[in-house]
């Protein structure tokens, strides 16, 4: 048994592997044609991703985790117009509701108002101070490969430079210090040591969550609000 896990690890790990050898190919294909068709400069490129792979780490796989492996992605942009070609690294919290409105404003076109997410250029940038304490990170409705038979369900949480932090609907559930458990592999939710840390950080949470008006329901209560259909995973939409 332990034979056939390790081999069907191998496997899934050649088959990941492989793709980030093939989209490294493709990227340096659109490299070369930007600087082919004199664009590189005055064109943004951006390297980033949905989620990312646990891979077995946690002994999970794929997606939808608050855990590192699976919720922390890079967001890579090359703009030398802006940036230059030197470039330099940030650890800004990026929210994915932050992407509209900054690739706008690295655009030069007007924000709109009602949109959720901050135009992060000048911070990026160093031109604005950074205030940000922490990314939202959650799931709506558990489905596909984090179904409700597996273990999957509803959280909100967020994670800071040092901390992940999350509930689910009923109430504390994983809690990692980052700095001290870069693995993420003790979980702090209800340490009496850490009960201030983790009363700060569920008020954090609490005030992004008040901030976009989410109630933090079960999930079936967006499926019926929105009228979606959703096959035995949960997935959404589903066409039959």
């Amino acid at each position: 048994m332990f034979q056939r896990i390790n081999r069907k690890n191998k496997s899934i790990l050649k088959g990941y592997y492989a793709h980030c050898s093939a989209l490294d190919s493709y990227i340096k294909e659109l490299q070369d044609a930007l600087k082919k068709n004199n664009i590189e400069d005055n064109t943004i490129f951006v390297f980033t991703s949905d989620h990312g792979d646990l891979i077995n780490s946690h002994k999970q796989t794929k997606k939808q985790r608050i855990y590192e492996e699976s919720a922390k992605v890079p967001f890579i942009i090359k703009y030398p117009a802006l940036f230059g070609k030197q470039g330099h690294k940030s650890d800004f919290l990026l929210n994915t509701l932050d992407i509209l409105p900054t690739m706008l404003g690295m655009s030069g076109l007007t924000v709109p108002d009602d949109l959720d997410g901050e135009d992060v250029t000048n911070i990026i940038l160093g031109k604005k101070e950074d205030k940000r304490k922490a990314a939202l990170v959650g799931c709506i409705q558990p489905f596909g490969q984090w179904k409700r038979s597996v273990g999957g369900k509803e959280f909100r949480g967020v994670i800071t430079k040092r901390y992940t932090y999350a509930k689910d609907l009923s109430g504390e559930w994983l809690f990692f210090d980052n700095k001290k458990d870069p693995y993420q592999l003790n979980n702090l939710a209800g340490n009496a040591a850490y009960e201030s840390i983790a009363g700060n950080l569920e008020e954090l949470l609490n005030k992004e969550l008040n901030r976009l008006e989410d109630d933090f329901l079960p999930g079936p209560s967006y499926i019926e609000k929105w009228g979606y259909i959703v096959d035995p995973t949960g997935t959404v939409p589903y066409s039959k």
